[in-house]
């Protein structure tokens, strides 16, 4: 029996992106309808514009970052058959994802590198071991 795809590539890019923005109220929409910023605007207009809200919107807390790292992981498994579900796969995918579409982190990166190797996210998603 083939494995068919729960997600499509653009569902499951616009999910993942939607995911990380909830705090700010922003959905992956509402990105590509953000007005451009006009020549003379002010310096502490607190409008996120289209060209700088990649600047105004981070993850503030690594348990923020975590928790969309797990969505992602959850959502993988709905858009990728489960021959790819492999531990390389998944991460490579996660890192290329991230590195693209994530937002930055506004928190300690030693907080992060630290912590981020304690979590073991594919084991908790997939359930599988090193």
């Amino acid at each position: 029996m083939a494995f068919e795809k729960k997600l499509t590539d653009e569902e499951f890019i616009r999910n993942i992106i939607n995911k990380q923005l909830e705090p700010y109220h922003l959905t992956y929409d509402d990105l590509k309808n953000l007005p451009h910023k006009p020549s003379d605007a002010d310096k502490e207009d607190k409008t996120v514009y289209y060209e700088d809200w990649f600047q105004k919107c981070e993850f503030k807390t690594f348990d923020e970052f975590i928790a969309w790292k797990k969505y992602y992981y959850e959502q993988y498994k709905l858009w990728q058959p489960k021959r790819k579900w492999r531990r390389h796969d998944v991460e490579n995918c996660f890192n290329w994802h991230n590195l693209s579409f994530g937002l930055k982190y506004g928190y300690d990166f030693d907080e992060h590198r630290k912590r981020n190797d304690e979590i073991d996210m594919f084991k908790i998603v997939f359930g599988k071991e090193k």
